[in-house]
């Protein structure tokens, strides 16, 4: 069982986004902040590891396409 407040918090808005935010809500105010806190910094990180992986399956094409105009 958890017992840390910003523990409970981080993991709520971590696991369950909005939904586990509105019902930190009615548990605490720390652990709602620190739920909104942890939305925030899983959009980041997904929005960093889309354009991460996003680049490489560009740069993958380009290097396809290049291949096949040599082979041409």
């Amino acid at each position: 069982r958890v017992k840390s407040p910003v523990a409970e918090g981080l993991a709520i808005g971590t696991c369950s986004h909005v939904i586990g935010t509105s019902k930190a809500v009615e548990i605490g105010e720390i652990q709602a902040a620190l739920s909104g806190v942890a939305i925030g910094i899983c959009g980041l990180i997904t929005i960093i590891l889309v354009m991460v992986l996003g680049r490489k399956n560009a740069i993958r094409k380009m290097f396809r396409r290049i291949k096949l105009k040599i082979l041409l």
